[in-house]
């Protein structure tokens, strides 16, 4: 780089000057440099797109191995319990129902990709008032296969399973000439990924689950009444009462959709692909502020670093991304992302006293780099609270630069 061409104080600068005298002033080399890492900036957008691009990758196919367990297992479970078939077709809901579910979920592996699998009982007893024309008593499940048993029992008289035209659902035969009030009680044993959800279908409905999971989400058309939650178990209560004047106690299966039912989701640890979206985010930033430091340091000390020295330095925060994808597929987002961030420490460190042949120099960026990485860590883990406190620290940050670039142009006396 040319040697800085100062202009003595009172003496007017030439109103046009050759490139090469720009070049040679202090404005000039600044600018120069600065338009240099611009250009940069804008060609490390490919690889942080290709890292994106690897990430998004990796999430189908975790979705597509998860869709796939799943699918030998038992899928997310909606449970439709009980109607009465009338010999007309259409269908009659109970006058009450109470249905009480217990899970035990447990998380199954496929090589590096997880997945919450539980097996669940539930009992359900319903009444409703009996006639001659119903025909036979349906369960729904939206997963079949996830079935392990299924026992219905009518005033103390257990239910022949028959053949269902609907292949959704479970059916049996009510025998003939029954009225008055009935009571069925309902034991169903059900294998299940993800959640399990109850449809409310009679007039006054009480859901009881309670699960062997720490991290429940409570999900569905109402919340639950109570809800305890405690570190390896949770238990849940809804009542939902039914006296609106749309409410039908005779109805189609159209009137009963999968928005209306309650229960729970059985939450992972957040995917480290959702964690590595997240920090990628903040790329563009951190590199941006990566760049600023190595300008402003060789300002102040004085040793000017070639436009390939940053080209090279920017490689470090870079590679940042794409360790931190690798190595949380192996040992989970927290530990893979301070591993990564220290390998990159190391490596801006090694770099930087390669350039400046200066220990404290090399320490002090190494320390910097390390401690944007806790700030850009403490930020993923706060979620709703990540966009206040990052204002924060930005504002601080700049003014901290307003103090110290402030009096650059100054000359001593």
């Amino acid at each position: 780089m040319a040697e800085e061409k100062n202009i003595p104080q009172g003496e007017k600068i030439p109103a046009i000057l050759s490139f090469h005298e720009y070049e040679k002033t202090a404005v000039g080399q600044w600018g120069i440099k600065i338009v240099f890492l611009l250009i940069f900036l804008g060609l490390i957008q490919l690889p942080l797109f290709l890292v994106s691009n690897e990430i998004d990758n990796r999430q189908s196919r975790e979705n597509l191995v998860t869709e796939e367990l799943a699918k030998k297992w038992g899928g997310n479970q909606i449970v439709t319990a009980p109607l009465v078939q009338l010999k007309e077709g259409n269908f009659m809901r109970p006058e009450t129902l109470e249905v009480k579910a217990e899970a035990t979920p447990q998380i199954r592996y496929r090589g590096i990709y997880s997945i919450v699998l539980y097996t669940s009982q539930l009992r359900f007893t319903a009444t409703f008032t009996g006639t001659e024309n119903m025909a036979s008593l349906l369960i729904k499940c939206s997963d079949l296969d996830g079935v392990a048993s299924a026992k219905v029992m009518l005033n103390g008289k257990e239910l022949a399973l028959q053949d269902c035209d609907d292949s959704n659902y479970l059916s049996f035969a009510l025998p003939a000439g029954i009225s008055g009030e009935q009571t069925c009680n309902i034991t169903l044993e059900l294998k299940g990924s993800k959640s399990l959800k109850i449809i409310p279908v009679a007039r006054r409905n009480t859901i009881d689950i309670s699960g062997t999971w720490g991290s429940p989400s409570f999900d569905g058309k109402t919340l639950p009444l109570t809800r305890e939650v405690q570190k390896d178990h949770f238990t849940a209560q809804w009542q939902c009462d039914h006296f609106t004047p749309q409410f039908k106690m005779v109805t189609n299966l159209g009137d009963l959709k999968d928005e209306q039912a309650n229960g729970v989701n059985f939450m992972m640890p957040v995917s480290p692909y959702v964690q590595s979206n997240r920090l990628l985010h903040y790329a563009t930033l951190f590199v941006s502020i990566f760049f600023f430091t190595l300008l402003l340091t060789e300002k102040i000390i004085k040793t000017q670093m070639l436009p390939l020295q940053y080209l090279v330095a920017a490689g470090a925060p870079v590679l940042f991304y794409l360790m931190v994808l690798a190595f949380s597929e192996q040992m989970g987002f927290a530990c893979g992302y301070w591993v990564a961030a220290a390998v990159v420490t190391v490596l801006i460190a090694f770099y930087s006293h390669q350039i400046f042949d200066r220990k404290g120099t090399a320490s002090i960026l190494g320390l910097l780099t390390l401690a944007g990485y806790g700030l850009n860590y403490l930020l993923l883990q706060m979620e709703e609270m990540a966009l206040f406190t990052g204002t924060i620290i930005l504002a601080v940050m700049l003014a901290f630069l307003m103090a110290i670039t402030g009096k650059l142009n100054r000359k001593k006396a």
